[in-house]
């Protein structure tokens, strides 16, 4: 993403990067906080692990409760939906209005993906999902860089395992063409993908009259 921007920059097209995650919202531990406080106190029982759920995910009794619950995993799905929509917007409204290209590593299709990953693979989440991309800036275009879990495992050093890594590819799989993305061979030498981003950026660009 860095390099992407500076190469626009250097393009005269002024560009900056932007990180959001579903997953990182000081916001929602904030929320959370006192809901996870009364649950410990109604409950101290751990709930069985549900299905469809990496149980790496679940950890917690809290957790565990809330995932047995479809009613309550779509109610706090929807809160981290709502969080992460505005946290994307926050972070590209103030460049957008100031005419800059915003390069965001991480955007609607890794929220899809990260939703699915922690509160249930089995579903598809379309509500939630839809709340995220009315809130957050709909992007020029969405890049999937389709690597291998254990290329991915090797390639840094990364708080999932190969096995939660291939989970996820999976689902990156399975969501890509929902958001629209293009599907890039992200073992292609980086090089070849920079320029071929590039190139795709730039036409999008100029469709748009940006």
């Amino acid at each position: 993403s860095a390099a992407l921007a500076a190469a626009l920059e250097q393009l005269g097209r002024p560009a900056v990067t932007q990180w959001t995650r579903l997953s990182y919202d000081p916001a929602l531990d904030a929320l959370a906080r006192p809901v996870k406080k009364a649950v410990r106190a109604l409950r101290r029982r751990p709930a069985p692990v549900p299905g469809g759920v990496d149980p790496s995910r679940v950890a917690t009794p809290e957790q565990r409760i809330r995932q047995s619950s479809p009613g309550m995993t779509a109610i706090w799905a929807a809160v981290v939906a709502v969080s992460n929509g505005l946290a994307q917007r926050r972070s590209t409204r103030p460049h957008l209005s100031a005419g800059r290209i915003v390069v965001c590593d991480r955007w609607t299709l890794d929220s899809g993906v990260h939703l699915r990953y922690r509160y249930g693979e089995t579903r598809r989440f379309r509500l939630q999902v839809a709340i995220i991309r009315l809130l957050s800036p709909a992007p020029l275009v969405t890049f999937f860089l389709d690597i291998p879990a254990e290329t991915a495992y090797a390639r840094k050093d990364d708080h999932y395992d190969v096995g939660q890594l291939a989970r996820q590819e999976r689902l990156y799989q399975e969501e890509h063409p929902r958001h629209g993305a293009v599907r890039l061979d992200g073992t292609r030498p980086p090089e070849e993908l920079s320029a071929e981003i590039l190139r795709v950026v730039l036409a999008e660009v100029e469709r748009r009259r940006w």
